[in-house]
């Protein structure tokens, strides 16, 4: 058996058992530990020991079947042994279909080390926004050196990233996305709310999951650009789709400078 054991990524081909073997590698390698990949069908009391961790990401659903959850997983036993666990090495944590208060718990718990998140899909039976909006207050809180942040977002909590731009003072890479199959209206109010708050460090947003209006656009960037803010990488998933009069607005803040690829 590896005796310095690093890294580890534990994938299952099936749903049904608890792998409590595999969950004693994890005990027992918990001090060398730097990154850890898994699911959450693994023992989280193997949690309780990874004080020098540095990557984790939780992965709730099969390779083959992404939106295929498991179905097995007792959230409060996870709940009740991140109570008592400690991440203060934690740089990265990623996470995909874990329920927003199992997120919350291993944020709070990285004794504000945390440079990079990424979160997809929080899987919430109800109360979603509220869980959203919590996520945001947790992530502003204890996250002020915070680089890049890929989070999904009610729209209805816009008004709230404000938390976030005023605690991640150092925040460099920015992607909001929401948790619908369709592109939120509310783009152009995303955008002035990112114009206006959010701080000098910024350089990079990427906004998919959007509609921007070639208004918005164009004062989005204009603004940037009389603020004098760093040149900023702009993407959009569906822009070889847009208007040809948004993607003037590009064209034109690109050759000023304002907008980097």
């Amino acid at each position: 058996m590896q005796h310095n054991l690093r890294s580890l990524f534990l994938n299952f081909i099936d749903n049904k058992n608890k792998y409590p073997l595999l969950s004693n590698v994890v005990k027992k390698k918990a001090a060398t530990l730097k990154t850890l990949m898994t699911t959450p069908l693994i023992d989280p009391g193997s949690f309780l020991s990874l004080i020098n961790l540095q990557h984790l990401e939780l992965i709730n659903h099969d390779g083959n079947e992404p939106y295929n959850c498991y179905k097995n997983v007792d959230w409060k036993q996870w709940e009740d042994c991140l109570d008592k666990a400690s991440f203060p090495n934690l740089r990265i944590f990623e996470a995909t279909l874990i329920p927003s208060s199992i997120e919350c718990l291993i944020i709070e718990k990285s004794d504000k080390s945390i440079i990079e998140i990424d979160i997809c899909y929080s899987r919430e039976f109800q109360d979603y926004r509220a869980k959203n909006l919590n996520l945001i207050i947790i992530i502003s809180k204890y996250c002020p050196n915070l680089r890049s942040l890929n989070l999904d977002i009610d729209p209805g909590n816009l008004c709230e990233i404000n938390r976030i731009f005023s605690n991640c003072t150092v925040l460099e890479k920015l992607s909001f996305n929401i948790n619908v199959s369709t592109l939120s209206d509310d783009g152009d109010y995303l955008l002035e709310i990112i114009s206006n708050k959010s701080p000098l460090s910024l350089r990079e947003f990427s906004g998919d999951d959007w509609n921007f209006s070639k208004d918005g656009l164009e004062a989005f960037f204009n603004c940037w650009k009389c603020k004098k803010r760093n040149p900023i990488k702009f993407t959009h998933r569906y822009m070889d789709l847009w208007h040809d009069d948004q993607k003037n607005v590009v064209s034109k803040y690109m050759k000023e400078g304002v907008i980097k690829l």
